[in-house]
């Protein structure tokens, strides 16, 4: 059954909606809230937190004191990840167009763009001395950089599909 413009005249969305279901469960209601979130409420908190896999509850009211700090052009595609040094200097994309970027978080400017994936950039991760970055790609392979040098370090092959998510051990 498809939604026509008449079925949504009534709605309301309210900023008491949730982002996502809580590992396949339907979110539990906060103590001050009576009746579960509207469907609607839902899929908006979603599509505001970009939460994708349901793995966690967010209020909309989080993000409404948020304002835009800055906005940095400079990929030729979407961007699909983003990550921060511990430092919070600087500022990693991953985007279709195949390229991680190191921006300054300060001014906004680019600091290098790291090359050698062939397929867009799905998630980032710096490990824990600021001294590496991770990338997978949807060509099945994670490449590892220098970042103070931006050299390549490693190329991760291995995996029979796309990589989605990365994270960098703390105990080596």
């Amino acid at each position: 059954m498809l939604r026509t413009a008449k079925d949504c005249d009534g709605v309301q969305l309210k900023v008491s909606s949730y982002a996502a279901l809580h590992r396949g469960r339907p979110p539990e209601r906060p103590l001050n809230q009576k009746q579960p979130p509207h469907q609607v409420k839902v899929h908006r908190g979603r599509e505001l937190t970009g939460v994708q896999c349901f793995s966690s509850i967010c209020p909309v009211s989080t993000y409404e004191h948020m304002r835009l700090h800055r906005r940095i052009l400079g990929h030729l595609s979407a961007v699909y990840c983003i990550a921060f040094d511990r430092t919070g200097l600087r500022i990693f994309t991953g985007s279709d167009d195949c390229l991680v970027k190191i921006w300054s978080s300060l001014d906004g400017r680019l600091h290098s763009t790291l090359r050698g994936h062939s397929a867009e950039i799905t998630d980032l991760a710096v490990n824990y001395e600021n001294t590496l970055i991770a990338a997978g790609s949807c060509d099945k392979t994670i490449r590892v950089w220098c970042l103070r040098t931006c050299a390549p370090m490693a190329v991760l092959q291995g995996h029979s599909g796309s990589i989605t998510s990365l994270q960098v051990c703390l105990f080596s």
